[in-house]
């Protein structure tokens, strides 16, 4: 059939151009040669409905409906594919784009690669209800392939889980898919030797299919049943005793509360697991599974099922079957942690076990308090101890750590496993009395632990431990504790002034730690936080960059840096190489952009697993591979990089290949795939995690506020402003982004709130200028207008309080440090960055106005051009008046006697009022790097500043 020949790309390249007539030039010049071609017709028809004209898209229309009601229909694939391009875009308005595949189907219904193509063109683009359509005429038509059959099930299983779904048709699907299924289940032969029906159970993926699908319907027994049945179960041919249905098994026994047969099964899983057992008798059933069956899972449902059983003989029996595996660190790991966990469950069921509790906790810590792992491993049964039972705790592992102390002459070894103990017992301080909110210790208290983590990490470098420089050096951990203990001091500023400068202590600690352990990824992750919060955004990047995120950090980790980078630190900025050799340019816009590459050939690449799994038959995997490109697609960070991205391209005026992402609308149910759990957390239990304690540079950004909506909202109505062709503006959009722009303040900084209410005004001016109302309603809209304008003049000009009082908050946006330095935080940059976006809408969009104007004429000429050139004369006033704000400060933060100031307070060992600075003094120890460290934050304001005084207006 004949193509493009190879020019689609320089087609599609025509049409991002907007070079229309030129495209249409190349279809018509390649039918001419082709004589006749659906696919170079569908490509004419794809131009003449791009094209931003009313006459070309009737034509278009026109062809399209030709195409569509000929007899016989299009056969061709490509030309189908192509008319879904189409679909795409206007399948909302011609119903008969939908029906094109299903009509091919039926003029060739042997065809199976059509209808194999037609399915996965269906599948990929989630479009389930064609794909379920598509594998059921594929089933039908090739009754002996087993391969639609089971699509037909994946599909009907998506669909039926699908909230948007009505609740009567998931009802009808679920039934449909658990009868195939059953009916699969039920057709399998007994032995090997049975010839299996094409539509039966015939592989472990099959099966797993088939439990996951009764899973989500819940039919927890049934799939149990199945799973431990002769025939078809984990013990037969087909289930070729796979691990995986064991943990099936043992999941779907808890969900449906058979806890006899829950503890019977991990029982004998865990006798067969130890090296020496007496129980191994005739009557007993024992699995090929050996040590696999020293699985937590495996504990973890016998303690559940042990303590929902409740008689005192099983409860016995399985303290004795956690005991039999030994203490100590040659015994099982998960055996000890199951002996703190069901002693945990008996105290959360009001039995008195307290001792025991604190008594295994107190053993456990004893045998690993040299790992690393040792309190993570301990943390979730501490809020079952009484307060009084956790103080002895803390008390009994102080003992412990000490009792092990090196002498100067011992190993390196002994050293390092002392000093991970003495870490040990600090996070069981810090997570059982120093972070606890109701705790009444006094500010000295708090300063004291921060004191002791800083001198245990000082002693750790005097140890000449003679390690590789690694990401983690055994001391790190009482830095980075040092530096929790510093940032819950910063929150008590209130009470107590003095600690104004805490943050910039926890930084110099952190910096300070990265000296030795360069790629500490809990300190690096930490800093970008904090730098963020102090509006050092060049800081900020440098120490980003150095995480090297990758792939799938992507989407969970890059919200770290980007949230609101835009109106922090949009520049770029430029850093010396290590070796020596020129420099390095970090570029947010950059960056985010690389970032959203990945996004796109994520989902490329999750689209070819998904095919290539199901072509082998894998259905439970696709569903997990589907799961995730899902996760990817609509994930909160790919929108949060877009809008970002979009505002840098605002900010610098440049011409960049960003400016031209399409903006994509918010997906039906947006997915949160951040990863706050990668910051280290210590917290007391109950309270918020360490990460959720952490400064916040801006408002908290979640996927149910209406900030993110409301920015892709403003990044479209730049785009209309900014395009030539000024493409047409939906009354659907202008309603949504009034919607947005009103909605819980909480969702907005202040000068988001109100610079969006001003926005949404002109965006309103920008809508009846571009559609220009007939003359009949003249009258009406000269009113409208002069209502709009007054609105206006509410915010901008002179005299007016709201945005100028808000300019002045911004401006006053910086923290005192010190008695006089004043230093700039991220909400100095935010405020001051977004009233530069409101000028940078506001006079192109008045210049707009007055050109319109005197085309329609909507309302006298004079009156409009003197309120706007006012309004426009107030939008530069703005504009000038944040410069000098920048500069001004700028100006005050260079030269040595700044450094000086800010080294002194970070550094100071007395205080104002005389008595001793304790952290002030142990900083000092650290070394003499910490007035490089100052100078790099100092230097990072002052190049953020830089920043702000160099963003251009046109």
């Amino acid at each position: 059939m004949p193509t493009l020949e190879g020019q689609d790309d320089a087609l599609t390249e025509l049409l991002l151009a907007k070079q229309w007539k030129q495209a249409l030039n190349m279809c018509e010049k390649k039918l001419k040669k082709a004589n006749n071609s659906d696919y170079l017709l569908v490509k004419k028809i794809s131009v003449l409905l791009s094209w931003p004209e009313e006459t070309r898209n009737r034509h278009g229309l026109k062809e399209l409906g030709i195409l569509l009601e000929r007899k016989p229909p299009v056969e061709d694939i490509e030309t189908l594919r192509a008319l879904d391009a189409i679909a795409e875009t206007r399948g909302e308005y011609e119903p008969r784009l939908r029906q094109v595949w299903q009509r091919a189907a039926g003029a060739r219904p042997q065809d199976e690669k059509l209808h194999m193509v037609w399915f996965r063109s269906k599948f990929q683009v989630g479009n389930l209800r064609a794909a379920q359509q598509a594998s059921q005429s594929w089933m039908k038509n090739f009754p002996k392939n087993r391969d639609p059959f089971f699509l037909y099930i994946l599909t009907m299983h998506m669909l039926a889980e699908d909230s948007a779904t009505p609740e009567s048709e998931r009802t009808l699907l679920r039934s449909l898919a658990y009868k195939f299924l059953s009916k699969a289940a039920s057709e399998v032969p007994d032995g090997v030797e049975g010839i299996k029906p094409t539509r039966a159970i015939n592989t472990l993926e099959d099966l797993l299919l088939l439990v996951r699908v009764y899973r989500a319907q819940g039919r927890y027994s049934e799939a149990a049943a199945i799973v431990r049945d002769s025939r078809v179960g984990m013990e037969s041919p087909l289930g070729r005793n796979s691990w995986e249905l064991v943990r099936q098994l043992i999941e779907l026994l808890g969900l449906s509360h058979q806890w006899a047969e829950l503890w019977q099964l991990c029982q004998q899983l865990l006798v067969d697991a130890r090296d020496k057992y007496i129980e191994k008798q005739l009557h007993l059933k024992h699995y090929p599974f050996g040590k696999l069956g020293d699985d937590w899972k495996v504990w973890h449902a016998l303690i559940t099922a042990s303590t929902n059983i409740g008689t005192q003989e099983r409860s016995t029996f399985t303290e004795n079957l956690i005991n039999s595996f030994g203490t100590g660190m040659s015994s099982s790991r998960n055996a000890q942690l199951a002996l703190l966990k069901f002693y945990s469950c008996k105290v959360g069921a009001g039995m008195d076990f307290q001792d025991q509790l604190l008594s295994s906790c107190w053993e456990y810590f004893k045998d690993f308090s040299t790992k690393v792992a040792c309190f993570h491993d301990l943390q979730p049964y501490l809020p079952s101890l009484e307060r009084v039972k956790q103080e002895k705790l803390v008390e009994l592992s102080g003992d412990i750590a000490r009792d092990i102390r090196p002498e100067p002459e011992s190993s390196e070894s002994k050293k390092v496993l002392w000093i991970t103990s003495e870490i040990n017992v600090l996070k069981l301080e810090y997570n059982l009395v120093i972070s606890r909110d109701d705790n009444t210790f006094k500010d000295g208290l708090l300063q004291e632990f921060t004191c002791n983590c800083l001198r245990l990490y000082r002693l750790s470098l005097k140890y000449d431990l003679n390690l590789p420089v690694s990401d983690r050096l055994p001391g790190d951990d009482a830095a980075l504790l040092a530096a929790m203990g510093l940032i819950r001091l910063y929150k008590t500023r209130q009470s107590y002034p003095a600690h104004n400068n805490a943050l910039l202590r926890s930084v110099v600690v952190l910096e300070h730690l990265l000296l030795r352990s360069k790629h500490n990824y809990d300190a690096l992750l930490t800093l970008v936080r904090l730098y963020m919060f102090l509006g050092a955004g060049s800081l900020a990047m440098e120490r980003y960059s150095r995480l090297s995120i990758k792939n799938l950090q992507h989407a969970t980790i890059s919200w770290v840096l980007y949230t609101h980078i835009s109106t922090i630190h949009p520049h770029p900025i430029a850093r010396s190489r290590t070796n020596g050799e020129g420099q390095t340019i970090i570029d947010p816009a950059s960056d985010m952009a690389e970032a959203l590459d990945w996004h796109k050939s994520a989902l490329d690449l999750s689209e070819i697993s998904v095919t290539s799994l199901q072509e082998n038959g894998q259905w439970s995997m696709s569903l997990d591979a589907l799961s995730t490109s899902t996760h990817i697609g609509s994930g909160f960070s790919k929108l949060l990089l877009l809008v970002e991205t979009k505002r840098i391209a605002r900010f610098l005026s440049v011409s960049h290949e960003i400016q031209s992402l399409d903006i994509m609308p918010i997906p039906p149910r947006t997915k949160d795939a951040r990863d706050r759990s990668a910051f280290p957390n210590y917290e007391a239990h109950g309270q918020l995690t360490f990460e959720e304690t952490l400064p916040l540079a801006g408002s908290t950004v979640d996927i149910n506020d209406k900030w993110l909506e409301h920015q892709l909202g403003l990044a479209k109505f730049w785009d209309k402003l900014h395009n030539n062709g000024h493409s047409s503006i939906d009354e659907a959009e202008l309603a949504l982004m009034k919607q947005h722009s009103g909605s819980d303040p909480r969702a907005f900084t202040d000068a988001e709130y109100t610079i969006g209410v001003v926005l949404t005004i002109l965006h309103e001016l920008y809508t009846v200028f571009y559609q220009k109302p007939p003359p009949m309603e003249a009258e009406p809209v000269d009113a409208w207008l002069r209502n709009v304008i007054e609105n206006l003049e509410m915010y901008i000009p002179t005299g007016s309080r709201t945005l100028e009082s808000n300019m002045e908050a911004g401006m006053n946006a910086s923290a005192r440090l010190g008695e006089s330095l004043k230093i700039p935080l991220w909400s100095y940059f935010h405020s001051m960055y977004t009233y530069l976006e409101l000028c940078k809408y506001l006079i192109p969009l008045l210049d707009y106005m007055l050109a319109e104007n005197r085309k329609c004429k909507h309302v006298d000429a004079t009156w409009l051009g003197s309120k706007l050139a006012t309004i426009r004369e107030e939008g530069k006033r703005l504009s000038a008046n944040v410069r000098l704000s920048a500069t001004d400060l700028r100006d005050k933060m260079r030269g040595p006697a700044v450094l000086q100031e800010i080294t002194r307070e970070i550094l100071r060992d007395i205080n104002k009022d005389k008595s001793e600075d304790v952290i002030g003094t142990e900083l000092r120890f650290l070394g003499n790097e910490s007035t490089v460290i100052c100078k790099d934050i100092q230097e990072s304001w002052i190049e953020a500043l830089d920043g702000v005084i160099g963003t251009k207006m046109t």
